[in-house]
This record gives structure tokens, sequence and C-alpha cells, in this order.
């Protein structure tokens, strides 16, 4: 038994008659990461399976929204413990993969640049690299371009690469990937508009005139009518003219908005600060 299945079979055991999903693989052992999804409680986390989330929250999704949850972020799931729970097919590829690298890649490049090349984990480094080739490949398949960037594979095979050119690598085809969506969303008319301001989400993820197409989301966003646009208003100020999406792209990231929102209610009803599939900064 490897110890990635000693950790899972720990977690399981503490938490008995919680049903427990397991979400994508373990690719490269020794670096991936152990990513749980449990259903509506909060899990027991002991010593031995800490070191297995490499610093992440176990996942807890409310049962009646679980079924929602390839509309919300994209996983490989497994289940591993109890029920075998409905999951609805995704219904907007265009939006979902739109919205995914809208959320992901600023806050990748901005989670890099915060990093301490000379004190920061290399397991952490290799994660954080890995998140951000997802998001440079997500944004290929949206635009038809190509953008250069050390492979995960590369990465973690060689010890010529050190952290620090690791981190650069990142947030250099981060941007130059981020550049190219924005022009795809504005030449296809997608999402447009100018905007500026400063978003304080949280110590890292911040920043002031950046990721315009980010910016022209969460103004979108704290315009709908719920308490987690009121909780994201008070962390962004933002001024935008001309902003538009078109309607396919507003009725998808509206519809998943409101999902979020009900998660977020659920969390604060039972109390809970961690664990959200999105957005727990702002609980």
């Amino acid at each position: 038994m490897t110890e990635y299945e000693t950790a899972i079979r720990s977690f399981c055991h503490d938490n008995p008659e919680t049903t427990i999903y397991l979400a994508g693989g373990i690719s490269h052992p020794g670096i991936s990461d152990l990513d749980f999804i449990v259903i509506d409680k909060e899990p027991v986390v002991n010593e031995y399976v800490k070191p297995f989330l490499a610093g992440g929250n176990v996942i807890i999704m409310p049962r009646e929204k679980f079924a929602l949850i390839n509309s919300i972020e994209r996983f490989s799931l497994k289940k591993i413990q109890g029920e075998d729970l409905r999951i609805d097919k995704p219904t907007d590829d265009e939006g979902f993969h739109i919205v995914e690298v809208i959320e992901w890649l600023p806050e990748r490049i901005l989670k890099c640049k915060s990093l301490d090349a000379n004190s920061a984990c290399r397991r952490h480094a290799l994660l954080l690299h890995k998140s951000i080739c997802r998001s440079i490949r997500n944004v290929e398949r949206i635009t038809g371009l190509c953008y250069d960037s050390i492979s995960v594979d590369e990465a973690r095979q060689s010890d010529k690469i050190h952290t620090g050119l690791l981190m650069e690598d990142s947030i250099a085809a981060g941007c130059k990937a981020w550049k190219g969506f924005e022009e795809y969303l504005r030449d296809s008319s997608l999402i447009s508009g100018a905007a500026r301001g400063r978003v304080d989400i949280c110590e890292y993820y911040s920043f002031s005139n950046k990721f315009e197409m980010l910016l022209l989301y969460f103004d979108a966003m704290t315009r709908i009518d719920t308490r987690l646009s009121n909780s994201l208003s008070k962390r962004c100020s933002i001024e935008t003219s001309c902003a538009s999406f078109s309607d396919e792209i507003i009725s998808f990231l509206t519809k998943r908005w409101h999902d979020l929102d009900d998660i977020f209610c659920w969390f604060d009803k039972n109390n809970l600060k961690r664990g959200m599939v999105k957005y727990g900064w702002l609980l």
C-alpha cells in the first residue's frame, strides 16, 4: 500500500458515514496532492493526512448542490466512500472554460509573484506551476494559439530547473496567455469594455488596474442581487465603461453565480469558514 492509499484510508476511517469523493489523480507521487470532496459536513483531518493536502482545504459540498459541481469547477471525480450521488453533465462548455481562465489565471500569476523563490517549498512551487500550465492549456484550446512554457513533466523531472526559474517562467507564460485571452474575448465580442480599479481579495490576491477582463467579470457579478455579490463588492472598487457580455456568456455566468451564492449562504448558515469550492476568501 502506498503512502497516498494509507492517507486516503486514514481520512475515510476518521470520517465514517460520510460521502467522500477524490478529485483528480496522483500523477507524480511525492509531489501530487490529495483533493477530497466531502458531503454536508466539516471533516476530521488528522496530522498524518494534512501533508497530503499540500496546504489546501478539503472541499465541502452541500448535498443539494453537488449535482451542479461541473458548472462550478471541473473535477475528475472518484467516489471512495458513501453514496453514489448524481452529477449533471455540463451545459455550457464555452462559458465554463472562459470563466475558468478568468478566475484561475490572474490569481495563479499573483500567487507566483507572492512567493519568495529562495524560501518557497519546491513541492508547492511545482503544484502552482501545474495549475498555471492548466490555465495556459485552456487558453490555447479557446484561442487556437500556442504559448511556450516549461512543461509539467519537465519541471518535475529536471533538477536543473530551480524554483526561481520555474516561477519566472510561470509568470511570463501566464501573462502572455492572459494577453492573448483578453484579445480573443474582445475580437469575438464575447466580453468587451474598459475597466479600472482595485481588488483586494486576500493578501496575495490584490491588484490595481490590471487583468481587465477579470475586473469586468467582478463588476458584473457584484451587480447580481446576492449575498456573495455583496461580500465581493466590499473587496472591490471598479469603474467600467461600455461593458458588454454576449447573451450566452452572461446567462451562464449569472446562473453559476447564483449557485455559488447558494453554497456561500449554506456555509454561512452552518458557520463554516473553510472548504468552499470557490470564493472561500469571502466567507
